[in-house]
């Protein structure tokens, strides 16, 4: 109890937080954050305090496609040989890579608004890739923030309403 009404003093903060965990989360750290979880405890915050849900959805979404392309720029490096970092290497196998230029060409942008739904890495797999298989940057930005803003506002809104019937 004490631990929550100590998080409560903070709750005005979310907005900022937020943005600064999905910040992060573009450098694709090897770090537990979430952006599904991100979204719906912005919601849940937002049900408790309704003044944050506009700085909370613009925190949000800005994070996301920030984070998007940092993504996306290091899989350019990477693609460049600027930059070397071996995990990455792991991930980015030339398999995974035809795969995502394949969906690339034949679907387009409902390739990123599936892999949007799809949590656990599968995202920045799609943005690292899409820098390494050179995406234009102006084609991946285009794909990317109605994507971006799809998923967010589906998850956000449906555990905004969800949670607010389990509450009763």
């Amino acid at each position: 109890m004490a631990f929550f009404d100590a998080i409560s003093q903070y709750i005005h903060f979310y907005p900022l937080a937020a943005f600064i965990c999905l910040f992060v989360a573009g450098f694709c750290l090897p770090l537990p954050i979430s952006e599904d979880l991100l979204i719906v405890a912005g919601s849940q915050v937002c049900r408790s305090d309704h003044s944050l849900l506009v700085p909370s959805l613009i925190a949000l979404y800005v994070g996301i496609v920030v984070s998007d392309h940092i993504a996306f720029l290091m899989g350019h490096l990477i693609r460049l040989g600027v930059l070397k970092v071996n995990f990455l290497h792991k991930i980015l196998e030339r398999k995974s890579a035809q795969t995502v230029h394949r969906y690339l060409e034949k679907y387009g942008i409902l390739t990123f608004i599936v892999c949007r739904f799809i949590p656990f890495g599968v995202r920045n797999i799609l943005f690292l890739t899409s820098g390494v298989i050179n995406l234009e940057l102006k084609r991946f930005t285009l794909y990317d923030i109605p994507a971006a803003f799809i998923s967010m506002n589906t998850l956000f809104f449906i555990s905004f309403f969800l949670g607010k019937q389990i509450a009763g």
